[in-house]
């Protein structure tokens, strides 16, 4: 997901099922999420790997969704994120 969103973000990607390599994916996956999104939105390894916690998965990949068009030019999920308007004391920008 992380190279579909930014090519080449995760250098290296294993392909071997054993089960320390495929957490180490996830990480790689963490580490980049980690640089786009707040760090409250994001999940632990075991949350996925061991399915402790698949809301806290479903936040994090959500939240990318989100910015995924504005961070990355590719198409988004959900609603954008608010901006925020200043009004001086007339309530004009």
């Amino acid at each position: 997901l992380a190279n579909a969103l930014q090519p080449g973000s995760v250098k290296k990607i294993n392909t071997s099922a054993m089960a320390f390599k495929q957490m180490e994916n996830i990480s790689f996956f963490l580490s980049f999420a980690e640089k786009h999104i707040a760090k409250s939105e994001l999940f632990q390894t075991v949350d996925l790997f061991e399915g402790q916690d698949p809301n806290a998965v479903v936040v994090c990949l959500s939240s990318l969704a989100r910015k995924s068009e504005e961070l990355f030019g590719k198409p988004g999920l959900g609603p954008k994120l608010s901006e925020i308007v200043i009004l001086n004391k007339d309530n004009k920008e």
